[in-house]
């Protein structure tokens, strides 16, 4: 089981869907809930209260659309440093025949140029952002690997047959197990980091210098927050390929859709009141624990889970409880230990009926969800 931290955990739940949905916004609202509490127990020195935590939420949503164009960005890059190498050995008195037809599919790749062209992409500027990667030794490293995956020859094989749908198909399968194996490479090292960092003394923490891998250099201009974000946007984007038919147009839609405002003001309101009411719900978990157990033993994570359970079911008349209780269920199953879910819908669910007998859940509609 991997440790909550900064990073917090993998969700595979966020395969789920192409946008931001609900449930993105959720764990969104969930992690930035965490970072205020982490805030009120160690960093006195700095202001951050309801009105700091609703902008870094903003900024951790729009973050997570920037993420998504990042990766699509990649692609044309390597392109362009397919285009310089092919270049420099067509040059050559004897160029070598197989880099040639190694580097050519990638150079002159129809789908990549149609991913170059897209509207979107060139707006974010992000393509543009990502050039100055381009002669860093952790792009040069990155290239390189990704000629060294099992889908790259077998991508030139299809573009060497000259069949345009092979090609395509090809190229698809290509960019999925890259950004798969991307992520996994950086993950690996954030991973091996943490058992250093927990392997040493904490007053020589200081003195270690972190982030010089590979693939930490490489992501460090990433607009990343967790690393659930680039497993979700990985995930995002490799089901956006799956979708793709044709060659993409300059209009075609390549990554998430932008925040709505009615998706900020459900994730602002959630956050809030989730803050607001925090004591009182507290209060309705202390009275569902068992004797020998206190809120204090809660872990954070745990607490916040339940927590923002109870303030969509009081305060959200909108939403189906079906809707809630299941969001929240899944939300727990990838976020917490295994063996804390069971207590977590045991307490939710006790939860919800005491309200519920009480008349103090009130929805807009009829629902068969109480259970």
């Amino acid at each position: 089981m991997l440790k909550i931290n900064i990073f917090a955990e993998i969700f595979t739940f966020f395969a789920r869907s192409p946008m931001l949905t609900r449930r993105l916004i959720r764990v969104k609202v969930l992690q930035t809930a965490y970072l205020y509490e982490i805030h009120q127990i160690t960093n006195s020195e700095h202001t951050f209260g309801a009105e700091e935590a609703v902008e870094a939420l903003q900024q951790s949503l729009d973050a997570f659309l920037c993420l998504e164009y990042f990766l699509w960005g990649l692609f044309p890059l390597f392109s362009q440093k397919a285009q310089e190498f092919l270049l420099e050995e067509e040059r050559k008195h004897f160029p070598r025949q197989e880099m040639v037809d190694r580097l050519r599919p990638l150079a002159e790749d129809r789908f990549v140029l149609a991913i170059h062209n897209n509207n979107a992409l060139l707006e974010s500027g992000i393509e543009k952002d990502l050039q100055e990667e381009l002669n860093t030794p952790s792009f040069a490293h990155i290239f390189q690997s990704l000629q060294s995956l099992p889908a790259y020859p077998i991508y030139c094989k299809a573009c060497a047959i000259g069949e345009r749908r092979e090609q395509f198909d090809a190229m698809k399968r290509l960019m999925k197990s890259f950004y798969e194996w991307l992520f996994q490479q950086w993950y690996e090292e954030i991973e091996a980091e943490e058992k250093i960092l927990e392997s040493l003394p904490h007053n020589s923490l200081n003195s270690v210098s972190f982030g010089n891998s590979y693939f930490q250099k490489f992501f460090l201009e990433a607009p990343i927050s967790y690393t659930s974000d680039l497993y979700a946007a990985v995930q995002h984007v490799c089901e956006r390929i799956d979708k793709l038919k044709e060659l993409p147009v300059s209009e075609t839609k390549l990554a998430g859709r932008p925040l709505q405002e009615d998706d900020m003001k459900f994730a602002t309101s959630l956050l809030l009141r989730k803050l607001q009411h925090s004591a009182e719900h507290q209060e309705l978990i202390k009275a569902n624990l068992s004797s020998e157990w206190t809120i204090g033993r809660l872990k954070k994570l745990d607490l916040l889970i339940i927590e923002l359970a109870i303030t969509e079911l009081l305060y959200f008349p909108e939403i189906p409880i079906r809707v809630t209780l299941n969001e929240y269920v899944d939300i727990a199953s990838q976020f917490t230990a295994r063996e804390s879910l069971a207590f977590i819908n045991g307490i939710v669910d006790n939860i919800f009926h005491q309200l519920d007998a009480q008349g103090r859940i009130q929805k807009n509609f009829e629902t068969n969800a109480k259970s």
